[in-house]
């Protein structure tokens, strides 16, 4: 309703901008003012309610399984009741022989160590299988999927602690004080909040908001109680299995998003003990194999409130597998 309202009302200011200007009872100069000051609002706001509407029509997916590589599955689920929603599951066997997790190489002499990269991209570069995007991150950041998004290639800084292959970066973590950060040994031993041993690879989100397989504190985590776009890792209670899921959001009739409570209870469900949330709302998208081939968007983002465009960021978890499937299961 309220992108028909815009749509409405952009086109009443361009009409009372021509009726204006064909007002010939006026002089010409007050005919022309008044027509260069409504053209624009009128039309801004005419296309702002289109792509309102464009965003809130777009249909729903079909769910869609596979597995992709020995290690790696993926889920795309959909529901409609109560709420539009869909989501998607990556479960990640650490155990696999020659599975490797990578997190985005930052340069720590830099002070916007990392360059943006959509995540299509990044799983395109290094050829993963899976890619989630990482951690909250300046200058340039919002929720907002009608914000304008980095451009690729600008320096930005995620504004957790981040890993990769060895290589420290960003803001370090504090000795004795558990961090919304997941860490990866060189052998993919996994852990949340503190690492087991050296960490090799890791990255950070904005909070832990599940742990015990329950909804822990909301401290730090962003907009707890808004249905927006969430992205989430987490680990079974073993620390055996890695659990990756993306809400989508923002779009009407396919997906409005979740809440972090209900967040927390779709990755308990999913078999999820403790998990951090990444950054949410547009930064939010899942890229990988898909089950036809070739490596692209798995997720529905929004960004400058275009469905199924992504947003660059800083930094982002690639899942690359050994062998690759790509069967249905």
């Amino acid at each position: 309703m309220i992108a028909y309202a815009l749509i409405l009302v952009g086109l009443a200011l361009l009409g009372l901008a021509v009726r204006f200007a064909l007002d010939h009872k006026r002089a010409w100069e007050a005919r022309a003012l008044l027509f260069v000051v409504l053209t624009p609002p009128g039309v801004g706001i005419a296309a702002f309610g289109v792509l309102n509407a464009w965003v809130s029509a777009v249909v729903p997916p079909e769910p869609v399984h596979y597995t992709v590589a020995n290690g790696i599955r993926y889920d795309r689920k959909v529901m409609d009741t109560p709420v539009p929603r869909v989501w998607h599951v990556v479960k990640v066997d650490l155990r696999t022989p020659g599975l490797q997790v990578l997190v985005t190489p930052g340069d720590p002499s830099r002070l916007l160590p990392v360059n943006a990269k959509t995540p299509s991209d990044f799983a395109r570069e290094v050829q993963a299988d899976m890619v989630i995007n990482g951690d909250v991150f300046e200058p340039k950041h919002s929720f907002d999927p009608f914000a304008p998004p980095p451009t690729p290639g600008d320096a930005l800084r995620p504004l957790g602690f981040a890993a990769s292959k060895g290589v420290p970066y960003g803001k370090p973590p504090t000795a004795g004080v558990t961090s919304p950060t997941l860490f990866f040994a060189e052998n993919n031993v996994a852990n949340i909040g503190t690492p087991s041993g050296t960490a090799y690879n890791a990255i950070s989100g904005d909070c832990i908001f599940l742990t015990g397989g329950k909804l822990s504190s909301e401290a730090g985590c962003a907009l707890p109680g808004k249905v927006i776009a969430r992205s989430g890792a987490g680990l079974d209670r073993d620390r055996q299995t890695l659990i990756l899921v993306v809400v989508d959001g923002q779009q009407a009739t396919r997906s409005l998003g979740a809440t972090l409570e209900d967040f927390a209870k779709l990755m308990a469900d999913e078999g999820a003990d403790t998990a951090i949330e990444l950054d949410s709302g547009s930064s939010s998208a899942l890229a990988g194999r898909r089950a036809q081939g070739g490596v692209g968007l798995l997720s529905g983002p929004v960004t400058g409130g275009v469905p199924g465009l992504e947003k660059p960021v800083a930094n982002h978890l690639a899942i690359i597998g050994e062998q690759r499937l790509t069967t249905a299961y």
